[in-house]
């Protein structure tokens, strides 16, 4: 089939695309009131954007590890052969995957948004390596069939981390992207060596 990865880069294109030709890059600085005191809400000392994303990934590692339909998806992802030939229905698989990816991109947004009390067309443009490096900095398998909500999570407060020191040190964004290509090299090689090293106790 299609690469999902080439896909999802082309229709990120496309829609950005299209999102700056209607709104011609302009943000949008009249939302409702309510949308904005939500971003800047508190429940107790928990910020309202961490009251919603801490539950989000619960459910999520819920979902992925004791529900049916999000074991399937692993599988499918693991070996989509050894799947199929199980019973599982692998392209449903695929395309719940997508759907729920898709669906928490959207939430992510409205927070965003939600946060910065404006609709910023442009928000987002520059998170496509930060968001192919924080699942693979958190364990995630390239090969497919493995997932750590909780690495996945930590990488994403590392990789903030990160961003935010780099801005109070003062010092060249652009190192961002040095940084994160370290990161997701050093990744790349644990799991790989990770994964050698499952072999080589599986044949012993």
């Amino acid at each position: 089939g299609i690469n999902s990865f080439i896909v999802t880069i082309a229709t990120s294109s496309l829609y950005l695309g299209l999102n700056l030709g209607l709104t011609q890059a302009q943000p949008f600085y009249h939302l409702p009131k309510a949308i904005s005191d939500f971003g800047q809400a508190r429940i107790g000392f928990v910020p309202s954007m961490a009251a919603v994303t801490v539950p989000a990934a619960i459910l999520m590692a819920v979902f992925l590890h004791r529900m049916v339909l999000g074991r399937q998806i692993l599988a499918t992802g693991g070996n989509w052969n050894a799947a199929q030939t199980a019973g599982v229905p692998v392209n449903r698989a695929v395309i719940l995957a997508h759907v729920i990816s898709g669906v928490l991109a959207a939430i992510a947004g409205l927070l965003w948004m939600a946060q910065l009390a404006v609709a910023q067309p442009m928000i987002g443009s520059t998170w496509l390596l930060p968001s192919f490096a924080t699942p693979i900095i958190g364990g995630v398998a390239l090969s497919g069939g493995g997932v750590s909500i909780i690495g996945t999570v930590l990488a994403a407060f590392v990789v903030a981390l990160i961003q935010n020191s780099l801005v109070h040190l003062q010092i060249d964004p652009y190192y961002v992207q040095f940084l994160l290509g370290l990161l997701i090299l050093g990744a790349v090689g644990l799991n790989r060596l990770s994964q050698r090293r499952k072999v080589q106790r599986g044949t012993a």
